[in-house]
């Protein structure tokens, strides 16, 4: 029996395809709700079909027991309905575990309805194997499935994990959506194109996702590999670190810019230097993806709760220096700016090290809201002789 049976006190039935499902929160989505349903993506003759359903298992190696939900099955139209009442009765038990899926794909507006419910829950996602079910006090575990495969429209529920990691072992693979029905047309492709590439943007996915799964046929899988993985911010563990940049700026003159995302978490950092007179000025910026807090609310962890100080440290020596800044205020699209003055320690520190660890928000007691962020200060002297010239 699956939690959803032991919540309501029912199992549920296969539902038919063409049944409508929950309708989507975001009314771009609901106006196209039908175009969605026949958009329904999945390898075809898979043996793990049925569907989805998700099952909690807690196996224990070498005395450490790690719970993770599992989600094996078919995207249909109801599998977000039935995610939610699973969560309700997690949340109510104070369990928050990792999901590990394993699915052949199948509807794609439920899958996007799926990853954003995963993404409001906060709740990490990884795909990979084997996955293990626990076998008793003093035994070994038992496989469940030893090489776990998520692809098609699977890939993109994945998507709404905060924490997302793909095993060694995992078949994460992508294709061209497909209408059942035969061509949907030019106009709905670009339509639906276009709302997947929003959906990418709001899980903080690189666009380039889409381009990879537009080169493959609908009834051919193609693995995406690992570099492009984490490149495209898919697996988003070790997220690759970008060197300094030098650009225009608004007013014509030279920025020296590194932008880094962080590990585990939808968060990207960019610290911006520039020459203002005889010295130069700085500001660091921050944008998480949440939905814990509401938009007031986060402002207020930031310009209200917030702390001016930032800290830079180098993660070997430890040497560190304290920075205070102007305060954070809000700036466009998400981002949290706070200007500062980096005055010689910083930038002795920044051209000394490798790399350099940002922290701020000390107080905050919400895990995925302060920034911390190791950025590489490679291309940092270059950039500073240039903007000091």
């Amino acid at each position: 029996m699956t939690l959803r049976e032991m919540a309501t006190g029912r199992r549920h039935s296969s539902p038919a395809m063409g049944q409508p499902g929950p309708s989507p929160r975001n009314p771009w989505l609901a106006a196209l709700f039908l175009l969605m349903m026949l958009c329904a993506g999945g390898s075809r003759g898979e043996p793990f079909s049925e569907p989805m359903d998700f099952t909690l298992h807690q196996p224990c190696d070498a005395g450490a027991c790690e719970p993770y939900l599992m989600a094996r099955g078919a995207i249909d139209p109801d599998t977000p309905g039935r995610f939610q009442e699973t969560w309700q009765f997690l949340r109510a038990r104070q369990q928050f575990p990792r999901i590990y899926f394993h699915s052949p794909g199948g509807n794609l507006q439920a899958a996007l309805e799926l990853g954003r419910l995963i993404r409001a829950a906060g709740l990490d996602t990884h795909v990979g194997g084997p996955y293990l079910e626990g076998n008793g006090i003093g035994q070994s575990p038992r496989v469940l499935v030893p090489r776990a495969a998520c692809v098609s429209a699977c890939a993109y529920a994945f998507l709404g994990g905060v924490s997302r990691s793909l095993g060694e072992n995992a078949l994460f693979g992508l294709h061209q959506f497909f209408a059942r029905d035969g061509d949907i047309g030019d106009s709905p492709t670009q339509i639906m194109m276009a709302m997947l590439g929003a959906y990418l943007d709001e899980m903080g996915v690189d666009r380039r996702f889409l381009d990879f799964a537009a080169t493959t046929v609908p009834d051919q899988v193609k693995p995406l590999p690992p570099p492009l993985a984490r490149d495209f911010n898919v697996d988003n563990q070790n997220p690759p670190q970008g060197p300094w940049r030098l650009e225009a700026g608004p007013s014509g003159d030279l920025v020296a810019s590194v932008a880094q995302r962080v590990p585990g978490r939808d968060a990207e950092f960019l610290l911006r230097v520039w020459s203002s007179g005889k010295r130069l000025a700085g500001e660091a910026r921050w944008r998480a993806r949440q939905d814990r807090l509401s938009e007031t609310e986060l402002a207020e962890e930031f310009t209200v709760r917030g702390s001016p100080n930032l800290v830079f440290r180098a993660p070997i020596s430890g040497a560190g220096v304290t920075v205070v800044s102007e305060g954070w205020r809000g700036g466009e699209d998400g981002w949290f700016v706070a200007a500062f003055d980096p005055g010689p320690d910083l930038l002795a520190l920044l051209e000394k090290n490798d790399e350099v660890e940002f922290s701020a928000l000390a107080n905050s007691v919400i895990p995925e809201i302060p920034p911390r962020v190791r950025f590489s200060t490679r291309g940092f002297a270059n950039a500073r002789r240039a903007l000091e010239r």
